[in-house]
C-alpha cells in the first residue's frame, strides 16, 4: 500500500481481539460458527475436506473456544483454506472509503483509516492479511 493514499481495495471489517480489516479478495465465505461443521478439535469440514480453524477472538489462535458465538471467515491462500473465528463481521468497506497508513517505522503494520465523504476520520482498523497467515 501507498502511505496516505486512498485505498483501491475492498476490506471486510471484523472484531477479533480488536477491530481489524482484511482484504475481501481472499475471503471465500463467511458462516455462523454455530452452523459451521466443526469437529471440536480446531478443524471444520469445508467443500469435502477438513480445514484448520484459528480463533482470532482470544489473541491465542491455538484453539477454538466458545463455539456458540461468532462467525467463521473461510480464507484461501493458494490451494489451502483456513477458517478464522471472529466475534463478529461488521461491514464491507468499498474502494476509496478511506486511506491506508503505516503506523510506526519501517516494518510496522498498516492501518486503514475509514473516512466520510469530507475526508474526516471516522474509524481506524489494523490491517491483517489473513490470506498470508493462511499460507
Amino acid at each position: 500500500p501507498d502511505h496516505g493514499k486512498l485505498s483501491p481495495w475492498r476490506f471486510i471489517v471484523f472484531e477479533g481481539d480488536g477491530m481489524f480489516a482484511t482484504a475481501i479478495d481472499t475471503v471465500e465465505r463467511i458462516v455462523s460458527l454455530r452452523e459451521a461443521a466443526t469437529d471440536g478439535n480446531g478443524a471444520m469440514a469445508w467443500e469435502g475436506r477438513t480445514i484448520p480453524m484459528r480463533d482470532l477472538r482470544t489473541g491465542d489462535a491455538a484453539a477454538v473456544v466458545d463455539a456458540a458465538r461468532g462467525d467463521v471467515m473461510v480464507v484461501r491462500s493458494g490451494g489451502a483454506c483456513v477458517g478464522y473465528v471472529v466475534s463478529r463481521v461488521h461491514l464491507l468497506l468499498p474502494p476509496g472509503s478511506g486511506r491506508v497508513y503505516r503506523m510506526g517505522g519501517a516494518g510496522a503494520e498498516w492501518e486503514f483509516i475509514a473516512t466520510s465523504g469530507d475526508d474526516a476520520p471516522q474509524a481506524s482498523y489494523r490491517i491483517v492479511e489473513l490470506g498470508a497467515l493462511a499460507a
